[in-house]
């Protein structure tokens, strides 16, 4: 971890993170029976879906305004850029196949797939919603990426609030543009960090998002819960949109 010896050496430094640590992981929903979901129906996924994942948003949005105003040491600057990228990985960004393994994993897919070969994520979920196979029931497309971008990550939109995982759609979703705000600060010049160039890969990639056909005329046959999804990824879709620009 960049920063780590300094972080061990200096006292007020490591209670200050402790402090980051404890308050961000008390912003987020204890897991119990209930909030994986396990007897979902269409009709309470809506229904839970709600904004108790506002106070992690708060929080990573507190943090970008204390990098914002070069109130932070190196050292927890370091700390914050080396944990939340790695946060903002694991919680919404695939992978995908290289060249050649993209295109023996595509010539397995079924007939007139309509699946690109330079786009095969290795998630086999996200794959399944790409080809129309996943237990939700939704298709997916990758949307909004730059054209002939050579993109090597995506943003999974879909997957997220398409899970049967509570937690899932209140929390992560909401932490999305919080969270690449706090990323984008971190690196900015004028703030101290080391360019834009350590966040350029997110800046052309597409995003996981329902097909095209979903938004259009067969919106309307589908289920309510469905349609909250469709919506909700157009909204989030809009968020991210904005804070690229």
């Amino acid at each position: 971890m960049p920063g780590g010896a300094a972080v061990a050496s200096s006292p007020i430094v490591k209670e200050i993170t402790d402090k980051i640590e404890k308050a961000y992981s008390k912003c987020q929903p204890v897991v119990s029976k209930s909030a994986l979901d396990i007897n979902m129906t269409e009709c309470n996924m809506v229904a839970t879906s709600n904004s108790s994942g506002s106070a992690a948003a708060f929080m990573l949005d507190e943090l970008c305004h204390a990098v914002q105003g070069g109130r932070l040491v190196n050292e927890i600057r370091d700390w914050l850029d080396e944990k939340y990228q790695l946060e903002f990985e694991e919680m919404f960004v695939g992978d995908f196949e290289e060249s050649e393994e993209a295109g023996q994993k595509g010539s397995k897919g079924t007939k007139d797939d309509g699946l690109d070969s330079q786009q095969i994520p290795t998630d086999p979920q996200d794959l399944a919603i790409l080809n129309g196979t996943s237990s939700f029931g939704l298709r997916g497309e990758f949307r909004l990426n730059i054209q002939d971008a050579e993109s090597h990550v995506y943003v999974k939109i879909l997957p997220i609030l398409s899970s049967l995982t509570r937690n899932n759609r209140e929390m992560l979703i909401q932490q999305l543009c919080p969270l690449f705000r706090l990323m984008a600060a971190l690196s900015d010049e004028r703030f101290g960090g080391g360019g834009l160039s350590e966040i350029d890969a997110m800046l052309e990639c597409p995003l996981l998002m329902p097909s095209t056909e979903l938004s259009g005329i067969q919106f309307e046959d589908l289920s309510a819960t469905k349609q909250w999804v469709v919506t909700s990824s157009y909204f989030f879709a809009t968020c991210w949109v904005r804070e690229l620009v």
